[in-house]
């Protein structure tokens, strides 16, 4: 795993919570919509983890 791959996946995730946050609708009661983005955000942090 080089560095390379590291910064792709960091660019990676910082492309997909820009679309996250593009996404996430302008009232504050979101409620349930925003566990599937907490539960990606997790597994996408456990992955990066994983790949050091």
């Amino acid at each position: 795993m080089g560095i390379e791959d590291r910064d792709y996946y960091r660019e990676e995730a910082r492309a997909r919570l820009r679309r996250a946050a593009r996404w996430r609708p302008r009232r504050k009661e979101t409620g349930p919509l925003l566990w599937p983005q907490v539960v990606g955000f997790l597994v996408l942090l456990g992955l990066i983890a994983l790949l050091r």
